[in-house]
Order: C-alpha cells, then sequence, then structure tokens
C-alpha cells in the first residue's frame, strides 16, 4: 500500500504543458500581419513562425504586440521569415534552425 500511496503522490507532481504554435505565410499583407496578431492575441498563441511578412523602409511591419519579442535576420536587407514568440528569451530558441540561405 506505501508503494500505491508513492506513485500516486509523484502523479500528483507531474506537470503537463502545451505551446500554441502558428505558422503563417502573410504575403507582405498589412491585413494579414493584422489578422496575425488579433489571433495571437485572442487564442494565446505562444509562437508564431512567419514567412514574407510585411516589410517598410527596412523594418518589420505590424508585429509590435506587448509581451512578444520578433527575432529575424538583422543583417540581412529584407529578412523572408521571423519568429514572434511570447515571453521568451533567445536563449530558450537556440534549437530551432531554418534551412534557406537566411539564417535566424
Amino acid at each position: 500500500m506505501k508503494e500505491e500511496e508513492k506513485e500516486e503522490k509523484a502523479a500528483e507532481f507531474v506537470m503537463v504543458s502545451t505551446i500554441s504554435f502558428i505558422e503563417a505565410n502573410l504575403q507582405h499583407s498589412i491585413a494579414a500581419s493584422r489578422v496575425l496578431t488579433r489571433t495571437e492575441v485572442v487564442k494565446g498563441i505562444y509562437m508564431a513562425l512567419i514567412w514574407e511578412p510585411w516589410y517598410r523602409e527596412g523594418h518589420i511591419m505590424g508585429l509590435n504586440i506587448p509581451g512578444y519579442t520578433l527575432f529575424y535576420a538583422s543583417r540581412i536587407d529584407r529578412p523572408r521569415e521571423c519568429i514572434l514568440a511570447r515571453n521568451m528569451n533567445t536563449w530558450m530558441l537556440l534549437g530551432i534552425s531554418c534551412s534557406s540561405s537566411d539564417k535566424l
């Protein structure tokens, strides 16, 4: 009986967490950027992998959400992809890689 009690107590401390993730091709669209930002906030999405973001005057536009961080390759003229992540630091994204020539 003590063995069963130990297993029950151990099961109480198991935490399961999920991360909501979305992938979107915005096709450089202002409207698509707005829909994505609204969806992220309303649905509580933690991370978005974004292709072809809206880009203007040297900056990715329309993805400035409080509490989110935008990661992109700043060393290239026009980033083709970016990651928008909620409450994450750069070190949490080190395991993510991309296969294109425009690495994050």
